[in-house]
């Protein structure tokens, strides 16, 4: 394939594809009640409790083996977000849409900095990260109907990031898809280290 015409015509028209589902989210398909609620439902803080809460299910359910499932976890969500925020943002380093001069929104939060990247989106990146990396490791969250709930609530996040004008939908899509794919590497690891004996417990 010719890197010259994918630069010149496929990659313009994707952003501005992007763009223009920036102010569709933003602007045409909002509503009070998001308006509300989304800066909230994207903050880490309002989910610490939830954190602390399912840590303290796996461990009183798991014991030693839920511990070590917990700071996999743990490993797993620093990682992916050094892979999202210090190695991908900065690579790419795209402009966050709320100080994009060429996009139309409407300013439901403070912005950002202008020297914070918007590629891609370390909420969406997180969120999907923590969510599979627990349905690959927890017995207790595989069945279908956690898994929904768990992918949900990701989505839900990622969605909340463009709505309020932090990222774009590209943004939040492919740190979904960044997420995904570092909760299965660890997800792999960690059960190569139990057949290893390294991990010397199971679930």
């Amino acid at each position: 394939m010719n890197i010259d015409f994918l630069l010149s015509d496929w990659l313009p028209a994707l952003i501005n594809w992007d763009k223009q589902m920036l102010t569709r989210i933003n602007t045409d398909w909002s509503n009070s009640f998001f308006d509300m609620i989304a800066p909230t439902w994207r903050s880490r803080t309002v989910w610490i409790p939830v954190y602390v809460i399912i840590s303290a299910m796996v461990w009183h359910k798991y014991r030693k083996g839920g511990l070590y499932v917990l700071a996999f976890i743990g490993i797993t969500m620093i990682i992916a977000k050094l892979v999202s925020s210090e190695l991908v943002k900065e690579l790419v380093q795209r402009t966050r849409p709320c100080n994009d001069d060429t996009v139309i929104m409407r300013d439901i939060m403070e912005c950002s900095p202008k020297d914070s990247f918007s590629f891609t989106s370390s909420h969406a990146t997180n969120h999907f990260a923590l969510s599979f990396i627990m349905i690959y490791l927890i017995p207790f969250f595989r069945t279908t109907g956690w898994k929904l709930l768990l992918i949900f609530w990701a989505a839900t996040i990622a969605y909340a990031q463009v709505y309020v004008g932090r990222h774009f939908l590209l943004d939040v899509v492919c740190g979904a898809i960044l997420g995904t794919t570092m909760a299965s590497l660890m997800a792999w690891l960690f059960k190569f280290l139990q057949k290893k004996f390294i991990i010397p417990v199971t679930i």
